[in-house]
């Protein structure tokens, strides 16, 4: 099925703030954190079973997602 302009638009905007992110933009970071962060959470807990553990994986995702 084909992507909506919406769709498209979305993906291109996630492709440019990390590009950004990559580059030391801190608004760029900040705002793909709060767009993602509790989905990214979310799935530690559900793969590791346990919230703390998730809590420190969550941050080193987003440390190497920048890098």
């Amino acid at each position: 099925m084909a992507r909506s302009t919406a769709e498209l638009a979305t993906a291109v905007d996630e492709a440019s703030l990390l590009t950004r992110a990559r580059e030391g933009d801190r608004d760029a970071t900040d705002a793909l954190i709060r767009r993602y962060l509790r989905d990214v959470y979310n799935l530690t807990v559900r793969v590791l079973g346990d919230r703390d553990l998730a809590e420190d994986v969550t941050q080193e995702v987003w440390l190497w997602a920048v890098r």
